[in-house]
């Protein structure tokens, strides 16, 4: 039942609904006070029916935040190429479904692994980005930057782009998987060589300054 009287501001948005993938885990969904328990979702045969309210309803001109997010397999999403191993491609929903509503300035943000390379973008030709950006982000354990895709449009609506985006890439599963941990093998082994060198200099110092001690007694 919804928490908010659905008699008061009819005018505002008092909740929202979408339709998730019927095999993603792990869905959260909070702000900067703690977890929303308003919202709720619903597995069902063939997708999660999640539905959220927010604290207030929200007004023209008002404003909300919210964290949300969830977890999915990458066999539904991620695709390898049969005649090049070191080739992937990425498959996602390039619009949010929240009640078909305008999204004034749309984003999207991909982060691929580490080492991916040779990075091409591709949407329908219905849908125009404004911008599509290019940089590296930097996460835990994170020592060249991941390669960050930023996808910029305004006036975004759902029936008219509802597509799909592809990401296709080059990652080398057999050399780039290591990366992450062959650097960090690589930093601790140079914090304890100088660590051993700076403990070798300190002895010889005092071991230096021990005859001059003794000639001047």
């Amino acid at each position: 039942m919804p928490h908010i009287n659905p008699n008061h501001g009819q005018n505002a948005i008092n909740s929202m609904g979408t339709l998730l993938p019927q095999y993603i885990h792990g869905l959260y969904y909070y702000d900067y006070i703690g977890n929303i328990s308003t919202s709720h979702a619903a597995r069902e045969d063939e997708y999660v029916n999640f539905h959220l309210e927010p604290r207030f309803p929200i007004f023209g001109q008002w404003k909300t935040d919210w964290n949300q997010g969830y977890n999915m397999p990458t066999k539904f999403h991620l695709f390898q190429s049969s005649k090049n191993r070191n080739e992937h491609t990425l498959e996602v929903d390039f619009m949010h479904a929240f009640d078909k509503s305008l999204t004034e300035d749309y984003a999207v943000r991909v982060i691929l692994p580490e080492g991916a390379k040779n990075i091409k973008v591709e949407l329908p030709s219905n849908v125009n980005p404004d911008s599509i950006e290019m940089s590296k982000f930097f996460g835990t354990l994170d020592y060249f930057g991941r390669p960050e895709i930023l996808i910029k449009k305004a006036n975004v609506v759902h029936d008219l782009n509802d597509v799909t985006l592809k990401v296709h890439y080059t990652f080398n599963n057999g050399v780039d998987i290591f990366l992450e941990p062959v650097c960090m093998f690589a930093l601790l082994f140079a914090t304890y060589l100088v660590v051993i060198i700076y403990s070798r200099i300190t002895l010889d110092l005092k071991n230096k300054k021990i005859p001059e001690k003794a000639k001047m007694n």
